[in-house]
């Protein structure tokens, strides 16, 4: 009776420590996903990484903050690799719009452009492995973030300078990058998170030139779900200025599977297409779970397929561009080499004809020599010379 009464108070002390324990970590977690939205709403990227790591690294397994933490840090990868990509993009330009001749300042600009597609191909590994832990669970993640990070354009005397060939400093190279990951961050969020309700409406003035998508893009609003609040408008694809808008107001989100894996995929394979096989699951997996309901209306179905067979057709493709590559290398040698020749038989023509020009002149100088001669000896006789041998 006693064993029995020490093996009950026993299960009991470990329930109430396991109990505090799951508690203690929950209310850990709830604490660093809070300051991490708050962080991402106050633009501070590198903050926001640390608190979402933080959750990775300390949270158990069956929280739900820990698949909200996955979640937003795959998104905030996959903002910085896109903007990895384009900043890449435009130091590429840079470099073709200097002279071929400054050979030091175009390797300069190749090594940059290079070392920021390699950053973006090193995040896809990380972003596979926390898609791959969604992928296994699909864990019915709601969100409650209602304000979206946006910093509106990038600096645009940035870009541009960068595309005439002038690299800026670093600092500013920092902030271009701040600029288009935060917002390609409230691109994703709004292509990947679902509405579940909303609980208010206000209404907007529709102006010249307004469409829909657009307002949706400046609302952060899934222009799905526009349409359907607005059921007065009978052509969606045509408004008119003064027309009345209802804006509604979001207060509960959830992760779009099919979007999400979609959208990551293609951000996945842009920067690193060595993982070919891995981002085909993700394409697969986005293609197997468009039999749920999706409330975004989108055909996922469809854009799976031709992501799938745009895969191989891009690997088709830059066969074909390094192949169309080396011919063109080996046609500007090969003008290179006949320009060469060319230049070759001009001087060789030329040293000719300088050649036959000096013989002439020198034949004509001993000509005229042995003229002078005969000349002096008009009255020469060969007979009274004496024939030796």
């Amino acid at each position: 009776m006693l064993k029995k009464i020490t093996v009950i108070l026993i299960l009991l002390i470990m329930s109430v420590f396991i109990t505090s324990q799951v508690e203690a970590a929950t209310n850990t977690a709830l604490q660093n996903y809070s300051l991490a939205v708050q962080s991402l709403q106050q633009k501070d990227l590198q903050q926001t990484k640390q608190y979402l790591d933080q959750i990775l690294l300390d949270d158990l397994p069956y929280s739900e903050y820990l698949a909200k933490a996955i979640y937003l840090k795959s998104i905030l990868i996959t903002a910085e690799l896109k903007s990895n990509l384009e900043i890449k993009e435009y130091i590429s330009e840079g470099q073709k719009a200097l002279p071929l001749t400054n050979q030091d300042r175009r390797e300069q600009f190749k090594t940059e452009a290079d070392s920021y597609g390699l950053e973006a191909k090193r995040k896809v590994d990380t972003l596979l492995g926390l898609t791959n832990y969604l992928l296994a669970n699909l864990p019915p993640v709601e969100f409650d973030i209602n304000q979206i990070p946006d910093v509106g354009q990038p600096n645009a005397n940035t870009v541009e300078q960068i595309s005439s060939g002038d690299l800026p400093a670093q600092a500013k190279l920092n902030s271009l990058q701040r600029d288009l990951t935060l917002q390609h961050i409230n691109q994703y969020l709004n292509l990947t998170l679902g509405v579940k309700e909303f609980n208010n409406l206000f209404v907007i003035k529709a102006k010249k030139r307004d469409t829909l998508s657009d307002i949706a893009s400046n609302y952060n609003l899934p222009v799905s779900l526009l349409i359907e609040v607005n059921s007065h408008i009978e052509n969606p694809n045509l408004i008119y200025p003064g027309q009345k808008i209802y804006i509604p107001r979001v207060n509960s989100s959830y992760i779009n599977y099919p979007s999400y894996f979609y959208y990551i995929s293609v951000a996945a394979y842009e920067a690193n297409k060595e993982r070919k096989k891995e981002i085909n699951r993700l394409v697969v997996s986005a293609y197997q779970l468009t039999d749920q309901k999706d409330n975004l209306n989108v055909d996922y179905k469809s854009k799976a397929k031709e992501l799938a067979k745009n895969i191989e057709v891009t690997e088709y493709k830059e066969r074909l561009e390094q192949q169309s590559e080396k011919i063109d290398d080996q046609t500007r040698k090969l003008k290179q080499l006949k320009r060469k020749y060319n230049d070759l038989l001009d001087k060789i023509n030329k040293l000719q004809e300088e050649t036959e020009e000096q013989e002439e002149e020198e034949q004509e100088q001993g000509t005229e020599g042995i003229q002078l001669e005969e000349d002096s000896n008009t009255d020469y006789n060969p007979d009274d010379d004496t024939l030796t041998y």
